[in-house]
Order: C-alpha cells, then structure tokens, then sequence
C-alpha cells in the first residue's frame, strides 16, 4: 500500500518556458507471508502492516517548447519541425531511523537505500516534424464543401486553420541520473533501458517502436563467503526487442502519391443495406487511431485493406549462462488482409508467422455474405496444433438474437510440435 499528496504550481518564465516547483510527502506500508519477515513485536502493528520510512519529496521541472521552420516541398506549404526537451529534479532528505527492531525491519523489507537521500535529475525529449498541406484554390462554381471533399479520407482542419500531416515523430524515454548511489556498488545512472518510438502518418501509419538494454551484467568480486552477485557492467547497447507495423488500403497516402486511390469518398459505389464488415468499409477509430494532428491517412478506407506487424525479441547473455551459444528471443510476422471480391461478399484472412521456427502458428478465414437484412458468416480456424474448428451463422441484422448457427471444432488429428526430447500427443479438448 502506497500513498502520497502533492502540490505544485506552474511559473512561466519567458515565451513557452515554464518551471513547476512541487513539494510532496510519501509513504509505502509492506505486508507479507514470508515467515521472519515481521517479528512478533511488531504484529499487532498496522494490523502486520510494515511501515517504509516517510520522505519528503522536493522538486522541480523545467520544460520549453522549441521550433523550426523550413520551406515547404511539393503538396506541402510549410515543415516545422517541434522539440520538447523536460528537464525534472528531485530531492528527498535522508530519512532518520532509529536503532531499534523497527529499523531492522524496516531495512529488511524495504532495503537500506530505501531511508537515504534522493537527488536524482531526469532529463527528457521528443520531437516532431508536421508539414501544412497547401490549399488549393477551389475552381470557380465550387464550394469549401467540395474542396474539403477532395481531401479523401483525411481529418477536415478547423476552421481558419490548415489541414497538417505528421511527416515524423520521435520520441524516447527519459534518462536519469542520481547524485547520490542507488545502490551498494555506486551506480548513479538510472536508466538500464533505452525505448525509442518512431511514427509517420505516411506510409500507412508507419510506426517503429525499439528497446535496448544499455548495459551489460557481470560477477561481483566474492565476499569473504565466497558469494558473487550480477551487477551492472560496461556500456554495450543490445537491442532487446523492435516491433513495426502499418496499415495500406486502396486510399491511403502512398496509393493516393501513385495515383493510384481514389480522390474522394464520394467516388465509392454506395453500397446495399448492411456492408459486411470485411468489405473495407471505414471504421470510425482505424487501426492506430487518430494522430496528434486529426490525419488518419493510416486507415486506408477503401475496398480492401492490408495490415503487416513484425515483433522481435531477444535477451542479453549474463555471467550465469550456462548454455552455450544460448541466444533466446522469438520473431514473428502476423498479417490481416480484407478485401470486397463482390459487392455483396467480404472477405478477411489473418495469419501469425515465426521467422524463428518457421512454422505459421494459426490461420484465421472469416467470409461474409450479405443477405439484404440477413447476414452469413462462415469462420475457419487452423490453431498452431493442428487443430481445425469451423462456425457458421446466419442471424438478422436488426435482431442479432434471432439467428441459426452452427459450430464444429477439433477436426482432424492433432500434430504436436516436435521436441529435442520424448514427444508427447496433445491431449484433444
């Protein structure tokens, strides 16, 4: 259990510049089965509650806002380019424990470092590049209606404001640093990871999203026991895990640069009664969501749409390895794809793929047919065992509660996954 109350109070200083001093007071209470953990003399306390030390917490932020401004480049009138950098200080005063029982446990259950003091500096950016569209004068006998129409799928700016694209957008944890050791060896640096994200709304809403363990492990010099512990090594960036991923349709911003999307949604064929969702009609929250800027390029909204992720992950070798070669961590590749084969069928196929066994781990087939106010679905399923199951329905779409539906699973013959050691049968559910 865990509480604490602050206040703090905003100053600007000049233009966007603001410093925020706070003060705040905490304290953690600690219950916990393990047998020693709290000693009889303290058990009827906080109802065998432990008590952590109380601090007094003292800061301080410093944050700005800076800009660039370049010329503009084919369909856009002006970049600007945005960074954010967040200067954060805090203090805490040591903490006075006497020596008593309660002190021995306390320093049992919350550590030594716990009651001493805090002095530690965070340090922060992130930064952004937005181009403003350039707005082209609508043709005489047109309205703002028809030119903010031949935007596509695109957000519609406010009014007396233009329309803008995120070009890039990257940002990165921040980093901190403590005056005092966090710890029995000296480190001061506090950030052993670095995460950095990295988005466009091109490209189907392009986005990358990194980890790197920034340090490496290795043995401690042995005690007079003989005990070794891990501790923080020499500065070695290992990249511990990426993911990416986009969404493409036929009116997205790459397709549209082609040539090859259509200019307007007013172009689309309208389309009969209820639309099968995997027809690519456009949902009101598309894959990624809404960007900063109102641009939600990345939904493709056309008759088909195709979603590609990739994710990696991987784990540092320490001191304490003992297989050799040992590397751990997996790759995978998963894809959605939904297309309109007619205007009354839809279709939707998604598929996970391991790059590191390289085997497919499922296959997902849902096909839809409109039926003026009825609907039929058919759903097929390969699961990563070999197993196959398979759904069908019809129901109404006004009343979904009346339907007709059919659902068969475990077909086939289970294939387990091959093993370095005895294979044993997946046992059928």
């Amino acid at each position: 259990m865990s509480f604490s109350a602050s206040t703090g109070y905003q100053l600007t200083l000049f233009a966007s510049t603001r410093i925020t001093p706070s003060i705040g007071f905490s304290r953690d209470l600690v219950r916990r089965d393990t047998v020693g953990t709290v000693p009889d003399s303290l058990q009827g306390s906080y109802g065998a509650f432990v008590a952590g030390p109380p601090r007094l917490n003292v800061g301080a932020g410093l944050g700005t806002d800076l800009y660039g401004f370049f010329p503009g480049v084919g369909n856009y009138e002006a970049i600007r380019h945005h960074i954010q950098p967040i200067v954060n200080w805090q203090y805490s005063p040591a903490a006075q424990i006497r020596d008593s029982a309660a002190a021995r446990t306390q320093r049992q259950v919350f550590g030594e470092f716990n009651a001493k003091t805090v002095n530690q500096i965070t340090v922060g950016i992130s930064q952004t590049f937005e181009a403003k569209v350039r707005e082209s004068r609508p043709a005489r006998g047109d309205s703002a209606a028809d030119t903010a129409s031949a935007a596509g799928n695109r957000a519609a700016p406010a009014p007396g404001q233009s329309r803008k694209v995120m070009l890039l957008s990257v940002n990165t944890n921040a980093l901190a640093y403590s005056f005092e050791p966090t710890d029995r060896f000296g480190t001061r640096f506090m950030t052993p990871d670095l995460s950095t994200s990295i988005r466009t709304d091109l490209l189907g809403g392009l986005q990358f999203t990194m980890n790197h363990s920034l340090f490496e492990q290795r043995l401690s010099v042995p005690d007079s026991a003989g005990r070794t512990e891990l501790r923080r090594g020499r500065f070695n960036p290992f990249l511990t895990s990426f993911a990416t991923s986009f969404t493409l349709g036929q009116n997205s911003a790459l397709f549209r640069w082609l040539g090859f999307g259509r200019s307007s949604e007013e172009q689309r064929v309208p389309e009969r009664g209820q639309t099968p969702d995997a027809a690519g009609q456009p949902s009101p929250t598309p894959v990624g969501g809404a960007t900063s800027t109102g641009n939600n390029q990345q939904s493709g909204a056309g008759p088909w749409s195709l979603s590609v992720n990739y994710s990696l992950s991987r784990f540092r070798r320490t001191p304490n390895d003992t297989l050799p070669g040992f590397r751990g961590g997996n790759s995978q590749i998963g894809a959605a794809l939904t297309f309109q084969p007619t205007r009354n069928w839809g279709v939707s196929w998604r598929t996970d793929y391991s790059t590191s066994t390289g085997r497919f781990s499922a296959h997902t087939i849902n096909l839809k047919r409109d039926l003026y106010r009825w609907q039929a679905n058919f759903d097929y399923i390969l699961a990563p065992n070999g197993n196959t199951s398979f759904a069908f329905s019809v129901h109404l779409i006004d009343l979904p509660d009346l339907k007709a539906d059919y659902h068969e699973n475990n077909l086939g013959i289970d294939r387990p996954q091959p093993t370095s050691g005895t294979q044993t049968p997946i046992p059928t559910p």
